[in-house]
């Protein structure tokens, strides 16, 4: 059973949309989108996550890759 996503008051959703926070985008679609347009630029940064136990980062189109060996095949 899935949940069901949360829900926002409308003038809250209208005012994100009119901001451009909100794009009625999936994060798929984004992560795809910044990929193609900027693969070598770091996406997420974990700072405790290095082998050295120094910070791993993880650009867009090492995420992408990522996402597509986990997506159904």
């Amino acid at each position: 059973m899935t949940a069901a996503a949360p829900t926002w008051p409308a003038e809250f959703a209208e005012g994100y949309r009119a901001a451009g926070w909100w794009r009625r985008e999936t994060f798929g679609g984004m992560l795809r989108e910044r990929a193609g347009a900027h693969p070598d630029r770091i996406a997420i940064v974990d700072p405790t996550g290095g082998p050295d136990g120094g910070r791993r980062t993880w650009t867009y189109g090492e995420l992408d890759l990522r996402a597509d060996r986990m997506g159904p095949g």
